[in-house]
């Protein structure tokens, strides 16, 4: 999911003629030397293979011989020998050609998510919040719901798929009335639950089961990915949301290595099924993690994408930028407090083992 982020911005900078010396890949020892590629690309079409033909020579060298790129703009033309910044570098470019370019990392990543939204949504379908099941002592039965019931709308919001009534249900930790208005029969109703709760899973419950299907068809298809990526988004917000108010603990965050638990997790039960329930589960996974990816370098941190970009519009309006040696003291302190943060969510993923 990084290298889509690093795709955008590399493209967004052609598009805005950035100069860009070098663009790795993440982890990878050797970089792409860009200005080599585009010298094969402008002279005569080969087959690019590493020592396949001599012009192949010097797309690939170590990262070490000049500086990388990956998602720090401000080294964008920068040449290490020279120590100069070309005409056509980064901070050289026009403000809002800047805007795009750093905007473009998470937009690639929210254009990737949908486009992998529309295939789990054509190959999978997508569960509708039809309701399937009505416990009979529940407060959905006693506020008149039945099943068959379709959910359109929760508290005056409007839901498309079972997951959003699920989630609606399952943020709802402090047993607010949910006022719930669904079709029967072509005819619209209303109903006003207040949610019971339950000691053993410690949560509060509507007392209905949601989970109809339907095969899509191709307008249907991207209308229902979008409402995914919505639905992806929108969690998105909420999680964050709830974990700033002290809604949520530390123990429901995870790092690098809890999305390992959870891969493992959800491949050992997908294998069963086949390979492309595994594909198709993983996807589902990158999905989430890009757009999760996406909402979480435009939040106005320093050292991420929106707190870049804050700097961006302040110039903008200002008409002139900020000292670049006081924006480089911000995104260090910005650094710094997320490589704490880091640790902190590392430690805690390794502590969950030994509880």
């Amino acid at each position: 999911m990084a290298e889509v982020h690093n795709s955008g911005i590399l493209l967004e900078s052609g598009t805005n003629e950035i100069e860009i010396m070098e663009f790795t890949i993440d982890g990878s020892l050797y970089g792409i030397n860009v200005a080599k590629v585009r010298e094969i690309i402008l002279s005569a079409p080969v087959k690019v293979m590493p020592h396949a033909h001599p012009a192949v020579e010097g797309i690939f060298k170590p990262r070490d011989a000049v500086i990388t790129v990956v998602d720090l703009p401000r080294y964008l033309g920068v040449e290490k020998e020279k120590g100069e910044i070309s005409e056509r570098a980064f901070p050289n470019a026009p403000v809002w050609a800047r805007v795009a370019t750093i905007f473009a990392g998470p937009l690639f990543n929210f254009l990737v998510a949908f486009v992998m939204a529309v295939i789990l949504v054509s190959v999978c379908g997508i569960t509708t919040p039809e309701v399937l099941s009505v416990s009979e002592d529940g407060r959905a039965a006693q506020a008149g719901m039945q099943t068959g019931d379709v959910i359109t709308k929760i508290n005056g919001k409007s839901v498309h798929l079972g997951g959003e009534v699920t989630l609606i249900s399952q943020l709802n930790t402090k047993g607010e009335t949910l006022t719930i208005t669904y079709e029967r029969n072509g005819q619209e109703g209303t109903a006003v639950i207040n949610p019971s709760y339950d000691e053993a899973t410690g949560r509060y419950y509507m007392g209905v089961g949601i989970g109809g299907y339907l095969k899509c068809n191709v307008l249907q298809t991207f209308e229902y990915a979008f409402y995914t990526m919505k639905f992806y988004v929108e969690s998105t917000f909420k999680s964050l949301g709830m974990l700033v108010t002290g809604q949520l603990s530390k123990d429901d965050v995870s790092g690098p290595v809890g999305l390992v638990k959870v891969v493992d997790e959800v491949y050992d039960s997908a294998k069963v099924y086949g390979a492309l329930d595994v594909m198709l589960n993983m996807m589902e996974i990158a999905l989430l993690l890009s757009v999760n990816l996406g909402i979480m370098n435009l939040l106005p941190f320093p050292a991420l994408d929106g707190g870049r970009l804050v700097f961006l519009l302040v110039e903008a309006f200002r008409g002139k930028p900020i000292p670049p040696e006081k924006e480089g003291m911000v995104h260090l302190a910005g650094m710094m407090a997320l490589m704490v943060l880091m640790v902190l969510v590392f430690f805690n993923d390794i502590t969950k083992f030994f509880r």
